[in-house]
């Protein structure tokens, strides 16, 4: 697939990707750190950033607990911010019920663009996807789950 521009120079990569792997969500979690690893391999570049976008929002709203594939992937997705130099461009209230291209691009982009700003290019800007710390039971009212938000550094 991207053997062709291998030869070209590159800053970094952009990669917005993952839906056609919710079937198998958990195993996402080793298959995106590979492809990082594979890229930077291929273009010489050991420390080039990877910038992804976190799955939108998509599919109707389920109030009620349940399991989700979606969600799965997300979490995967999100431990790939422990490989170096990768930024991750949370897009979860931008997505369409009914179409799993959000209509808002221009935020996706504007949201990697930050992270390419402090990752890539070093600018002191405070650009941290957020991630829920931790769900205490005691914060669980009927059915609604509050959610403490942690910045990532």
């Amino acid at each position: 697939m991207v053997a062709p521009g291998i030869h070209y120079a590159v800053k970094g990569f952009l990669w917005y990707q993952g839906e056609a792997n919710t079937y198998k969500a958990e195993e996402y979690a080793t298959l995106q750190p590979a492809l990082i690893a594979d890229w930077r391999y291929q273009w010489n570049e050991p420390d080039a950033p990877f910038l992804y976008v976190q799955l939108p929002g998509f599919m109707d709203v389920n109030y009620l607990p349940s399991e989700s594939q979606w969600a799965m992937l997300r979490e995967s997705q999100l431990k790939s911010l422990s490989v170096p130099n990768a930024g991750m461009a949370v897009a979860i209230d931008l997505g369409e019920w009914n179409d799993i291209h959000p209509d808002n691009k221009k935020d996706v982009g504007y949201r990697l663009a930050l992270a390419a700003e402090k990752i890539a290019y070093g600018e002191k800007i405070s650009f941290i996807p957020a991630r829920y710390m931790n769900l205490p039971t005691s914060m669980v009212i009927k059915s609604l789950s509050i959610l403490r938000i942690q910045a990532v550094a």
